[in-house]
């Protein structure tokens, strides 16, 4: 609330200072109406009160104090009431931990994630280098480039991560650019690196058949995460969220349905089971399962809670060892599960419609889908090519 007061001590500008009194915190500041003349002390808490942490509070306090001194110092009070001030200039910390706050308040704990570390990374930077506190406007390319030095110099991050981080940060401050906050991206600024061939490769014949009959022997659930990856193109992310309802082997065609919560694109999917491997999903250890139980689930075994994150990874490398012990696979580099991915759809380009793979990895275009193909060094329709030129 505004209380007339007169004329302050020091009339060209009287800066914002912090009150703190036995029952509220309050923010104290001056502001001169043009038409009359009259100055007007403003004492509003700032939503102050409501921070439990003493440390937090006197912070937030600070910052809006600064807030005000750099609105006025530049000659006036540009606001109709001190309220808006919370929409208007925010600081680029607060701005961005508040889309931060927003990516986060997802149920994709593989997107969480992302943004949490990203974000986090970023935020601490802010912080250690006295930027949080800058307006939002004023964060601009120098700042940007210098966390660009950051990553690459002082964190060492690859080509890879490094252009994901930024992409990440340039799409949450396009959010700040829709809600006026600020007016331009200052991470147009920073050039992305070229990215390396991946280094993950495909499973040759050989190879694929001795690490899918080891798993089928002794490993079952890897077995069945093999198939799901081999033919059906699925993430392990969304592996870990099936259940054995989701699998449907009766009827005509076997298909796997991915909700919309259980994908990457929040987009529901239906996957195709081959007639060929149909019989696996029919052994008892898999269709007489309670039908709300998760597949991989804790303990690598069927059940009511989920897998570790890492609990596939760690099963497919027992499978690699027992192949490399047999000497079936002479060198393991670049082999990971993933890499059933690419295999099963360079191997099902060579046995079916384009169309038909690019649907199956349920892919928006099929560029995306190519970039899993591994072409083969030599390319036997050339050598057999016959000379037409006389």
């Amino acid at each position: 609330m505004a209380v007339k007061a007169g004329k302050p001590a020091r009339f060209d500008f009287q800066p914002a200072q912090l009150r703190v009194n036995a029952d509220k915190w309050r923010i104290e500041f001056w502001t001169q109406e043009p038409a009359t003349g009259e100055w007007e002390r403003h004492r509003p808490t700032f939503n102050l009160n409501r921070i439990v942490s003493e440390r937090e509070r006197k912070q937030q306090a600070q910052r809006i104090i600064r807030r005000l001194n750099d609105v006025w110092l530049p000659g006036g009070y540009p606001y109709k009431s001190p309220e808006q001030i919370e929409h208007k200039a925010r600081t680029v910390g607060e701005a961005f931990g508040a889309i931060l706050k927003i990516k986060l308040a997802t149920d994709k704990e593989e997107t969480r994630r992302c943004y949490k570390s990203i974000g986090g990374v970023f935020e601490r930077w802010m912080v250690a280098n006295k930027f949080d506190g800058l307006d939002a406007k004023a964060f601009g390319p120098r700042h940007s480039l210098a966390y660009a030095d950051y990553l690459l110099i002082e964190r060492g991050l690859g080509a890879k991560h490094f252009n994901n981080s930024v992409n990440t940060l340039a799409g949450m401050f396009n959010v700040l650019i829709k809600r006026e906050e600020i007016d331009r991206n200052p991470w147009h600024a920073v050039d992305r690196k070229k990215t390396t061939q991946k280094r993950r490769r495909m499973f040759t014949p050989v190879e694929r058949r001795a690490v899918a009959k080891w798993a089928l022997e002794n490993d079952w659930w890897l077995f069945v995460a093999i198939l799901f990856e081999y033919y059906g193109f699925i993430r392990w992310q969304e592996m870990r969220r099936l259940r054995f309802g989701d699998v449907q082997i009766g009827g005509e065609t076997a298909f796997v349905r991915l909700d919309a919560d259980k994908t990457k694109n929040g987009k529901a999917r239906t996957v195709t089971i081959p007639d060929s491997v149909r019989p696996y999903y029919m052994d008892a250890r898999f269709s007489e399962q309670p039908g709300n139980h998760f597949i991989f689930g804790k303990g690598w075994q069927p059940g009511t809670e989920q897998a570790a994150k890492n609990a596939l990874n760690n099963r497919h490398l027992r499978g690699i060892a027992a192949a490399v012990e047999s000497g079936a696979i002479q060198n393991s580099d670049g082999l990971s599960m993933y890499s059933w991915k690419d295999t099963g759809i360079t191997v099902a380009l060579d046995v079916a419609e384009l169309m038909d793979v690019v649907s199956q990895a349920d892919h928006a275009d099929p560029r995306q889908t190519m970039t899993y193909r591994h072409a083969p060094k030599i390319i036997e329709g050339f050598k057999r090519r016959k000379n037409d030129l006389f």
